[in-house]
Formats: structure tokens, C-alpha cells, sequence
């Protein structure tokens, strides 16, 4: 006869959701519903609590079957009460997909500096009085306490003469916590759409989104789940699998998911320890352009604007004030305003990009302004819609009088685009533009309609066709034909056919990927022209990069028969480095193109070292190496291969995180040592007199690295990595513990014996 279930107050073993909850009270009631204190169903932490109680007792009670639970059931075996409730009522869990925030702060280096140096010699051909012209550039970079200085200028000889001036100078501070750079000299404003962003002398305050490269500023995509057990949660982006991940029951949130721009597929399967699954799908559309809601960005400069730079260097003339800001209202919705202030020009206007759900984006611009005491405008209204295989995009756009450059750029301009991937096909691409000028009269309007195609032939081999036709106006058709092959460690080669500007022309390619660190790369190209009015031209060109540990020597050469049979060649040689003061010592190394750093690793010469697992060179005599190409607030992993250390030397890290501020220099020293072990036996007092301290355990602080060893039947210890000096030590036995300072001598010799030592002088 099957027991009947009990009534009244019960303790049971609460599992809710499959999640074992411990111990909690609960009234049995006689239809077989049971009853929780409101206490107990606050301390599982739900998401909500019921609306309406029962009173037992004085106390607060709420019914399981009146929060509508899924399943409830009570083993009188082992008094266990299983409850599954709706996912509702429970706490949702976040999980965020971006990358998150830097784990390292920026690191300035100051108190470094350096001074990069090109000097190259080309020849002129024909010129008898002075075959060869000579140029030397510089940059010269001090990081003081107060921000960075950089000064540029700029030397030539030749038949000119003699040339030096000074080409730009600034003062450029950063406050990375606000993603904000000050710029103090010459530098270029910044501007939105419609503005031009002009050379100018003055102040300037602006954000850097690349200071903190980890932070998402766009929009991105975010996707709602539930499930009433714990599952295996696969997420999907457009069909390809990016995360497996293990949840517990509830809501689940999946957020920040970034995508580029364009229409995704999104899919969640959430699969439960019974197999049964659980699929959500959602398609959402983000843009670039936009910023995440709450979030904004600005730029302003005042200052006095550049003209041009003459033979004495920059010249400046009439006082320059421009700005731009926006604003991500929300992530579908951004707005901005842009303008700009000068001696013969100003203008105003907003800017708003909007994307329309699932639909696309647009992007709508419009300014009003005065130039040269005539009114003048300049607007711009965009559309782009991009799918997993598909991109449309439309604009159309009219700049103002003074970008024109005097009627050489077109006033208004109005293109379509569309292209589709099709796997059979390859990627096929349409573009169509009309251009206009003014005055009309003088140069007409002309339309242009694009054709393009590329697709892999293999893994490594690419074809591609591009055709033009004007539409309107003057010119022929014209078109090229390409075939790459792109291997991956090894030279590649292009092949190219073409017929543009009135001339037919056939091109091969060879060429060697640039390396990181030492090593050559180089390139060769072979063209031959055949122009429609008769004759043949042939060009035949050479270049050559070689970066050394001390700097690079670069080579090129190019020798062009015309299609009259005149000839000419034009050589260039040069050198390039940088004489860097970092470590409290100087530095010899290649050009420093953005932030740097020393790798020191003492006396430990032809280590192989490495940038995020790319080998870029071994150490010198000296146990260094020069990295130039750190990137500015990007973290990366500098390391060096262990093996290559001599068998005496011992580290004990191999590699190091850093993430350097602007242009900053790091010192980035490992800690290398000599293998050296220390042996002794260690005695304590005891009432007994002084006696060994067996099977015990000996721990010694050496500055931040902690050693230890048991001791063994008679108190001896063998401790690898002392340093001479007294360091603290403490000794832990089974009755007894004590502190007391390790003495170590200085000693070459690679075992050390230090004797007897007494430990614990009292009991």
C-alpha cells in the first residue's frame, strides 16, 4: 500500500531547478501543495516574490502551486522536495561577450626619449649639374612628466640648393581614464562629415577611442533566453559557432556581441543534461557609425591655420576655430554638429545617423556657411544596407565652394553600390556615380558605371576582373584583369592585364611580406605598355627593405624605356634609424614607429625573443634587444624562448604583459640568474639542548619571490634561487613555529653549503 505523503511542517532538502538549495522548512498541505516562508524565499535569491501570502503561525507563507511551479515533487525516502519553477522567477544571468577593459593600466615611460633619422640619396637622371639629391628627415620624441614632445624637420641638397626647416612640433598630452588627447603645436583638426580636417597651429583637445582599444563604442548585439534546467548554451553568429558556454537555470542575457556593420543572424541552442533543446533566434542590424547609448565623442582646435609649407617651413596666416561632438542618444540613434571658423570661411551644421531596425542605416548631414562673403552650403544624405552575403549603399553629397580646390573636385557627387557573394560565382560587385563640377560650362558633368568580380581559384590563388565605362562625358572603357597567388610564409606573385588611360599594359608582381622583427623583404615588378597610338614602353622596378638589430637599409631602382626609345634610370639608396635613451642608457635600433621597448636579459646573449609569439630577433652580447614596433595602448606578450638560455641560467618568468601609453618606451628586464642551489641543516632548541628540525617546512622570502623546502630526517634543506643578503625565513614544525633571519654569502660556485644553522634559539 503506497504511503500516503505526510502533512504539517516538514524539513526537507530543497532542490529547485536541479540546484541543491540545503535544508529549508515547508508546511505540507493536504491537496499536496506545499507552503514556503517568505524568509526562505528570500534567502533563494529569486528574481521576484509572489504577490500574495498565506498567514501561519504570524508568519508570512507563499504557496508553490500558486507561483505556478512546473513540477513538485517530495521523495519520502530521503525527504527531498523538487521544485522546478518558471524561469522567471529566477535571477537572470549576464553574460557578456565583448573582450572587456585592458587587465593592465597604461604604462607612460617617462624619462625616455628618441631621435629617428632617414637619410636617402636619389638620382636624377637628367639633371648634369646635380645627378644626385640628398634628404634627411627627423623626429625627435621626449617623454617628460608632463606629456610627450615631438619635433620633426626636414633637410635637402640638391639642385635647389640647401634646405632645412622645422615641419611640425607638438606638445601632445593624454588622459587615458577619459579617452581624451591634448594637443599643444601643429597638428590637423578633426571634423565630421562635411568638414575638412585642416593643418593648423594652436590647441586641440579631442577623443582617442584608441587609448582604450577594449571598450565597445558601438553598438551591439543582445539576445534573451530561458531555460528551466541547467544547460550546454552554444551561441551562433550567422551560422558560425563563436561561444559554448554552461548555465544554470533562469533568464539568460547574452550581450555585447560585436559585429561589423550589417544585418546578423544571432542563434542560441540551449541544450539541457536530457538532450531536449531550446533554439532562439533574433536577426539585428548595427552600424559603425553609431555610438553606444550614453557614450559620445568631440573635437576642438583653435588656433592659427597652415597655408602650405614653404622653403623655410610651415608659414601660417588668419586664426582658425573648429569643433564637432556627438552624442549616442540610444544604440539606434546618434546626433552631432560640426563647424568651423576662419579668416575667409565659416560654417554650422548638425549630423544624425539612424538605423531603421532591421533595414539599414542612414546617415543625413547639412551645413550652412559664408565664403568669401558668399553663401555657401554643404549637405550629404547616405543609406547602406549589408547582409552575411549582400551590401547596397547609396549617396549623395555637395561640399563646399573651397573644397572644390578651385574646380579641380567635383561640387556634387552621386553614387550607388551593390554587391553580392555567391559560392558557385565568387563576390560580384555594381557601382554607379555621377559627378558634377562647376562652373558647368567649363567642365560637364560625367556618370561612370563599375563592374567588379574576384574569387579564390584555390586556398592560396586569387582572380579578380574590374570593368569601367563612362556613361556620360568623355573616355573608352577600361579594365583590369588580375590573378594573385598569396601563400602564407612564402614570396607571392600577381599577374595583372590592363587597358586604361589609352594603353594596354602587362604587369607581373613578385614580392615578400615586410617582416616584424630582422629579416628582408623585397619586391620586383615587370611592366610592358603597348599605347593605342603605336610603339611599346617597358618599366622594370626594384625595391629592397633589410632590417638589421642597428637600424635598415632600404634600395630602389627603377629603369623606364619610353615608347620613343629614350631611357632613363632612377636609383635611391638610404639608411634608417633611431638612437634611442631608455634604461638610463642609449640605444641604437631601427626607425621607432610607434611605442617601444628594451628586452634585457643579463648576460644571456642569442635568446630568441618574441612579440605576441612571433619571433622579432635574439639578444645581443650584452643579453639585449630593441623592440620599435610596440603598439600604444595595445596590451601584448613579450617573451623569450627558455631553451636558448645556457644551462647555467635559470628565470623564473619567461614572459611579460605590458601595455604601453603614446609613443611610451618600456624597459622590460627579466630577471636571470645563475642556477645556484644552497644546502645546509637546520637545528632547533629544544629542552633537550639543540637538535635537528626534521620534517619540516622552511619558507624564505627573497624580495617578491617566495622558496621553500621541507626539511628531511636531519634538518637538511636545499633552497634554488637565494641571493646574497639576509632575507627573513620562517620555520613551520608540528608543535612549534618561528621566525629568524637566513644569512646567504656571495658565492660563484653553483652549490653552496651553508652549514649547520640554529633556527628557534628557545623552545
Amino acid at each position: 500500500m503506497e504511503e500516503a505523503p505526510p502533512v504539517g511542517p516538514l524539513i526537507v532538502e530543497l532542490v529547485v531547478n536541479g540546484v541543491p538549495r540545503g535544508s529549508q522548512e515547508v508546511v505540507a498541505q493536504a491537496d499536496g501543495d506545499f507552503l514556503v516562508s517568505l524568509d526562505t524565499l528570500r534567502g533563494l535569491g529569486l528574481a521576484r516574490l509572489p504577490g500574495t501570502f498565506l498567514m501561519q503561525q504570524g508568519l508570512p507563507y507563499a504557496s508553490l502551486r500558486g507561483m505556478g511551479v512546473q513540477e513538485m515533487r517530495l521523495d519520502l525516502q530521503s525527504l527531498t522536495l523538487h521544485v522546478t519553477l518558471d524561469p522567471s522567477w529566477l535571477p537572470p544571468q549576464q553574460l557578456a561577450m565583448d573582450p572587456g577593459r585592458a587587465r593592465l593600466p597604461p604604462q607612460r615611460g617617462t624619462g625616455t626619449g628618441w631621435l629617428n633619422y632617414q637619410i636617402s640619396s636619389n638620382g636624377m637622371p637628367d639633371r648634369d649639374e646635380a645627378p644626385w639629391q640628398g634628404q634627411l628627415s627627423t623626429e625627435l620624441g621626449l617623454h617628460l612628466p608632463q606629456g610627450l614632445l615631438l619635433n620633426e624637420t626636414l633637410h635637402n641638397r640638391g639642385e635647389g640648393g640647401r634646405l632645412d626647416y622645422r615641419a611640425a612640433t607638438r606638445w601632445v598630452l593624454d588622459q587615458p581614464d577619459l579617452l581624451r588627447r591634448w594637443t599643444l603645436g601643429d597638428h590637423t583638426s578633426s571634423s565630421l562629415s562635411l568638414g575638412d580636417q585642416r593643418p593648423l597651429l594652436g590647441l586641440g583637445v579631442q577623443t582617442v577611442a584608441g587609448i582604450d582599444p577594449y571598450q565597445q563604442r558601438q553598438p551591439s548585439v543582445s539576445i534573451r533566453s530561458a531555460v528551466a534546467s541547467a544547460a550546454q548554451m552554444e551561441v551562433y553568429l550567422d551560422g558560425v559557432r563563436v561561444r559554448t558556454e554552461q548555465v544554470g537555470a533562469g533568464p539568460v542575457v547574452l550581450s555585447n556581441l560585436s559585429t561589423y556593420s550589417g544585418l546578423h543572424d544571432v542563434t542560441l541552442v540551449l541544450r539541457d543534461a536530457l538532450g531536449r533543446e531550446t533554439v532562439v533566434r533574433q536577426s539585428s542590424y548595427t552600424d559603425a557609425r553609431q555610438l553606444r547609448a550614453g557614450l559620445s565623442e568631440y573635437g576642438y582646435h583653435l588656433g592659427v591655420a597652415q597655408d602650405r609649407v614653404g622653403d623655410e617651413g610651415p608659414r601660417y596666416r588668419g586664426a582658425l576655430a573648429s569643433g564637432f561632438h556627438r552624442w549616442g542618444l540610444d544604440d539606434r540613434l546618434t546626433l552631432g554638429w560640426m563647424g568651423q571658423w576662419g579668416r575667409d570661411r565659416h560654417h554650422l551644421g548638425p549630423e544624425v545617423d539612424w538605423t531603421l531596425g532591421r533595414w539599414g542605416a542612414i546617415n543625413l548631414a547639412w551645413a550652412q556657411g559664408r565664403h568669401q562673403g558668399q553663401a555657401d552650403r554643404a549637405a550629404q544624405a547616405g543609406y547602406q544596407f549589408g547582409h552575411r552575403d549582400w551590401q547596397l549603399r547609396a549617396q549623395w553629397r555637395e561640399v563646399f565652394e573651397d573644397d572644390t580646390i578651385d574646380g579641380l573636385l567635383p561640387w556634387r557627387r552621386l553614387v550607388g553600390q551593390a554587391s553580392v557573394r555567391l559560392p558557385a560565382v565568387g563576390q560580384l560587385s555594381m557601382a554607379w556615380q555621377r559627378q558634377a563640377w562647376r562652373p558647368s560650362d567649363v567642365t560637364p558633368a560625367r556618370q561612370q558605371l563599375e563592374l567588379g568580380w574576384n574569387r579564390a581559384l584555390a586556398p592560396e590563388l586569387l582572380a579578380g576582373l574590374s570593368l569601367s565605362r563612362p556613361l556620360a562625358g568623355a573616355g573608352t572603357t577600361q579594365w583590369l584583369l588580375t590573378l594573385s597567388w598569396l601563400p602564407r610564409d612564402r614570396p607571392s606573385a600577381t599577374l595583372s592585364q590592363s587597358r586604361e588611360d589609352g594603353a594596354r599594359t602587362s604587369a607581373l608582381q613578385l614580392s615578400a611580406q615586410p617582416q616584424l622583427g630582422e629579416g628582408l623583404s623585397w619586391q620586383l615588378r615587370a611592366e610592358h605598355q603597348r599605347p593605342d597610338d603605336g610603339g611599346e614602353a617597358q618599366r622594370l622596378s626594384a625595391g629592397a627593405l633589410w632590417n638589421l638589430p642597428y637600424g635598415q637599409a632600404f634600395a630602389q631602382a627603377r629603369h623606364d624605356r619610353s615608347a620613343s626609345g629614350s631611357t632613363s634610370f632612377v636609383p635611391t639608396l638610404g639608411w634608417a634609424g633611431s638612437l634611442v635613451w631608455i634604461a638610463q642608457r642609449w640605444a641604437v635600433s631601427r626607425p621607432v614607429q610607434d611605442a617601444y621597448g628594451l628586452v634585457s636579459l643579463p648576460d644571456s646573449p642569442g635568446v630568441r625573443v618574441r612579440l605576441n609569439q612571433t619571433d622579432v630577433g635574439r639578444t645581443n652580447a650584452q643579453g639585449e634587444i630593441f623592440l620599435p614596433q610596440l603598439g600604444s595602448y595595445v596590451q601584448s606578450q613579450v617573451s623569450f624562448e627558455e631553451r636558448d638560455l645556457s644551462l647555467n641560467r635559470i628565470s623564473d618568468s619567461s614572459q611579460r604583459l605590458v601595455r604601453p601609453g603614446y609613443r611610451a618606451g618600456l624597459d622590460l628586464r627579466f630577471e636571470v640568474r645563475a642556477w645556484q642551489v644552497h644546502q645546509g641543516r637546520l637545528r632547533v632548541q629544544t629542552p633537550a639542548g639543540w637538535r635537528p628540525a626534521p620534517y619540516a617546512d622552511l619558507t624564505v622570502r627573497v624580495g617578491d619571490r617566495v622558496l621553500q623546502s621541507p626539511t628531511g630526517a636531519q634538518g637538511e634543506f636545499f633552497l634554488d634561487g637565494l641571493s646574497p643578503g639576509r632575507h627573513l625565513a620562517v620555520l613551520v614544525m608540528p608543535d612549534r613555529r618561528c621566525e629568524f633571519i637566513l644569512e646567504v654569502p656571495a658565492s660563484t660556485d653553483p652549490e653552496v653549503n651553508l652549514g649547520e644553522l640554529h633556527a628557534c634559539p628557545t623552545p
